[in-house]
């Protein structure tokens, strides 16, 4: 069971909090690279915008009371946010991109699940990499790539064929290649633990 729908706020930058104290939507622009395109600043150029907006998390993830659990958080020039499809085809790099990550555990590999809303095989784990060959800690840029590469190929097959009408609140988020979502639509902010799972936390644009 999904959680309802988020709304729409295109509104200059605002950046409601949900109850798990992450933003529910915000403006970006159409055209430009992370570097410049998720900047919340008063200055920012004048250009079109789209909304992004937050992908639901199932309800069974959602909080309870202050419980605290471990998040890795993706930022490009002090902006939180990097959209993934700048990430694999610029020389995009995230704020902080050569401090290792999961140093202090000794995982060689962990899981990670995508859960796209509508489509069952996303909340299925699969592994990401924790270390490289040689056994050091992956980097918060290389874990940022991987991501980027998992969510293409979990997307891609979708759009490169007829995608069906998904019916009732999940069609909003469906994948397709010229009335849905694609790649290109969809940014990445944090990744947080939930049950020795990573899930990541995505904003697509409208």
């Amino acid at each position: 069971m999904l959680a309802p729908p988020v709304p729409e706020i295109p509104l200059k930058f605002r950046f409601p909090k949900s109850t798990d104290g992450v933003e529910q939507s915000f403006v970006v622009a159409s055209s430009g690279s992370s570097s410049t395109a998720y900047s919340p600043g008063p200055n920012h150029r004048s250009c079109p915008q789209r909304v992004a907006r937050r992908l639901p998390r199932p309800i069974d993830l959602a909080p309870e009371g202050n419980f605290h659990r471990e998040s890795i958080a993706f930022k490009v020039n002090g902006a939180f946010g990097i959209r993934l499809k700048d990430l694999l085809e610029s020389d995009t790099l995230v704020d902080d991109g050569d401090v290792q990550m999961f140093a202090n555990h000794s995982w060689r590999k962990t899981l990670f699940a995508i859960h796209w809303p509508g489509y069952n095989e996303s909340s299925i784990p699969i592994r990401l990499k924790a270390k490289e060959t040689d056994g050091r800690p992956i980097t918060r840029q290389m874990l940022a790539v991987d991501i980027a590469q998992k969510l293409q190929a979990f997307m891609s097959p979708h759009t490169q064929r007829y995608a069906p009408r998904k019916g009732g609140s999940d069609d909003q988020w469906r994948i397709a290649k010229y009335d849905g979502h694609v790649f290109g639509d969809v940014t990445l902010t944090s990744m947080h633990l939930y049950k020795r799972v990573w899930v990541p936390d995505l904003y697509v644009e409208w």
